[in-house]
């Protein structure tokens, strides 16, 4: 029966034998793990007291708070291991202040809220975009391209301004930007406003009043 209930639940395409054969299984947590996917050698490991999958759990907000004493030296594990081990510290600040770096770029941009065990198909195609943009700022590139499909999609008003913010650090670089764009604000600070649609501009315009004109005549 057990081997049944397994084999037609990975196997069948049906949503209903599926449900079916939920009826028979139960979800639980490793005893060993507790839920967290790894090996008690790995979890063994921890980092301010949190091991890797705590950390992992840890809005990008609160872990920017945790790596910060330990970039600008204050920490007092760090203290401690200047005095027995400097070259291991100087690396451990030398990462922190990398993290530290890449983190800011996120927070910026008003993605604070997530964390980094967060799977990549629940995020929004804002919070893609984003993250994207987040990773470009912080490569110091230049002469590249950008093409931006409503990178505000999703965005709480009072972010605007950290995203224009980046999009004006990125043009700064020396890249160019095209953004395709409802919001705006974000409209409103290009340097250009291109209308793409049959009749563009004016007669566009002209156009959308008289389609609502012959609708209210209709109705």
């Amino acid at each position: 029966m057990k081997r049944h209930v397994l084999h037609t639940f990975a196997t069948t395409h049906s949503a209903l034998m599926k449900k079916r054969a939920l009826r028979y299984m139960l979800a639980s947590d490793c005893p060993l793990c507790k839920g967290k996917r790894l090996r008690p050698e790995s979890l063994a490991i921890k980092f301010a007291g949190l091991d890797i999958a705590e950390v992992s759990q840890l809005p990008l907000k609160r872990l920017a708070e945790l790596l910060r004493p330990y970039a600008d030296g204050s920490a007092k594990e760090l203290v401690q291991q200047w005095s027995k081990h400097p070259e291991q510290a100087i690396v451990a600040a030398r990462i922190a202040t990398d993290l530290v770096g890449r983190l800011k770029a996120l927070l910026d941009l008003g993605l604070g809220y997530l964390a980094l065990d967060r799977s990549t198909p629940t995020l929004s195609p804002g919070e893609l975009q984003r993250l994207r943009l987040a990773t470009q700022l912080y490569s110091n590139l230049f002469g590249v391209v950008y093409v931006l499909d409503e990178p505000s999609a999703g965005l709480h008003p009072a972010d605007t301004e950290a995203l224009l913010a980046a999009l004006d650090s990125l043009k700064g670089a020396g890249n160019s930007l095209f953004v395709v764009e409802h919001e705006l604000d974000v409209m409103r600070h290009a340097d250009w406003l291109v209308d793409v649609w049959t009749g563009g501009g004016p007669a566009r315009r002209r156009d959308s009043l008289q389609r609502t004109a012959r609708r209210a005549a209709y109705d």
